[in-house]
């Protein structure tokens, strides 16, 4: 199935785990994110304890 898409010029993908092997293995680009789990949780307790109005300590 051709549907004219120049990967990686239109398409990207990108990952959440940050997988070294992974990505050296992909036959495209693939970008990739690491993730810091307790300062993400923590960024949305304080996200939603801004909107009720309280604050995080």
């Amino acid at each position: 199935m051709d549907n004219d898409v120049d990967v990686p010029n239109q398409v990207s993908i990108i990952g959440t785990d940050y997988d070294e092997l992974e990505r050296e293995m992909s036959q495209i680009p693939i970008s990739s994110v690491e993730l810091n789990p307790k300062l993400l949780g923590r960024r949305c307790a304080e996200l939603v304890l801004d909107l009720k109005g309280k604050k995080c300590t």
